[in-house]
């Protein structure tokens, strides 16, 4: 987390002027969740505690505001939420779609990684329903910014669980296994082949239970 001393000089003003250029709140609703403090004897860090405290804003992005970053918090009809992981080809985050207020996760492509190839496999993928296996619900392109929207799985990997807990119990392996096995066997059933199966893209479900296949 960015601590204090890390965050460039910033005025309220200029804090503030950022909100607005990022379009995360209106006028309205900035003003209605700032009304209790003193705008002009308190300093940046203040006011995005103060609107993490009215839950205006996240966590992540006050972080970012912090850094005077006010560009990319939307995407098209989805607002980023947190970055939940990054990669040499991709970010993911946590979004909410605007209008039906639903979370994803959505995968944004570094520029020039989206290739035919990639736009046949997420069309494949997408088709795919199986308990075991993230759904893929649309692809799409904003600008330069391609991405994949995608099933929001609320939990862990498999390898944050094996990194955090040590290694797990028989049962709990075979069960994970017999999981991944099966939805495997389902994307292999419509010729779509994963090619990177490793524990961090194996997610576990909040519930302990349940393992999802991610990033066809």
């Amino acid at each position: 987390m960015t601590s204090v001393s890390e965050v460039p000089t910033l005025a309220v003003s200029d804090l503030l002027r950022n909100i607005r250029r990022s379009r995360l709140l209106t006028t309205e609703a900035l003003n209605s969740s700032l009304r209790d403090i003193d705008l002009e004897a308190t300093n940046p860090e203040a006011v995005i505690a103060e609107l993490l405290s009215k839950q205006a804003i996240t966590a992540w992005q006050g972080r970012q505001l912090l850094k005077s970053r006010w560009k990319g918090f939307r995407l098209d009809k989805y607002v980023l939420l947190d970055e939940l992981g990054r990669g040499g080809m991709a970010k993911v985050f946590l979004a909410r779609h605007e209008t039906l207020k639903s979370l994803v996760a959505i995968k944004v492509l570094a520029l020039g990684r989206l290739k035919n190839a990639s736009v046949v496999e997420a069309q494949s993928a997408a088709q795919l329903s199986h308990p075991n296996i993230v759904r893929v619900y649309d692809i799409g392109q904003e600008k330069d910014r391609h991405y994949l929207v995608m099933e929001y799985v609320k939990g862990i990997s498999l390898q944050g669980l094996v990194d955090d807990k040590g290694p797990l119990a028989f049962e709990q392996a075979a069960r994970y296994t017999m999981q991944t096995a099966r939805g495997l066997a389902k994307a292999h059933d419509a010729s779509l082949i994963h090619r990177d199966i490793k524990p961090a893209n194996l997610l576990i479900e909040e519930d302990s239970l349940t393992l999802k296949i991610s990033d066809f």
